[in-house]
């Protein structure tokens, strides 16, 4: 694959459940966040500040969190709950994640959407963002505007950052 001859080992990729689930299987890659992390030792802020992740790149805004948290889907929030990875860390985990931050959650939230997203892709060493355009079409608009295109094959888009 093109990650495998071009991305550097321990190399990290972003990218949603469907991708980042075979991601570890076929190349050296580590992934940003797998439906299995809640089958080891996750820290909480590491779980919250997944789940914040996949919101912003959803495009729910702040005002829409607890209600794209809490009641599953209605407008904005429907784009996030169609896809596996938003329905897990909200739905399922939503004791684990709302037990730690009960009051607080949305003004957390808040911080992380409005804060430098480009730093927060560094602050957990994302090195590559791959976007299925069929899914995650309001992610293309998330990338920094540093990251380069460097391989494309029908609705998959790789991006470096």
């Amino acid at each position: 694959t093109w990650l495998n001859e071009n991305a550097a080992p321990e190399s990290v990729l972003l990218a949603d459940h469907r991708i980042s689930e075979w991601t570890p299987v076929y190349t050296h890659l580590n992934v940003y966040w797998s439906d299995y992390n809640f089958t080891y030792l996750t820290p909480r802020f590491r779980v919250m500040h997944a789940l914040f992740m996949y919101l912003k790149l959803f495009d729910i805004p702040p005002e829409a969190m607890p209600e794209a948290a809490y009641h599953p889907p209605t407008d904005k929030a429907e784009a996030a709950f169609a896809h596996k990875e938003t329905a897990i860390l909200v739905g399922n985990h939503r004791e684990y994640l709302y037990g730690f931050y009960p009051d607080g959650m949305s003004d957390f939230y808040t911080l992380f959407y409005t804060g430098d997203f480009a730093r927060r892709l560094k602050d957990y060493r994302i090195d590559y963002i791959a976007i299925d355009a069929r899914f995650d079409s309001t992610w293309i608009s998330k990338i920094p505007k540093s990251a380069t295109k460097v391989f494309s094959k029908g609705p998959i888009e790789l991006y470096r950052l």
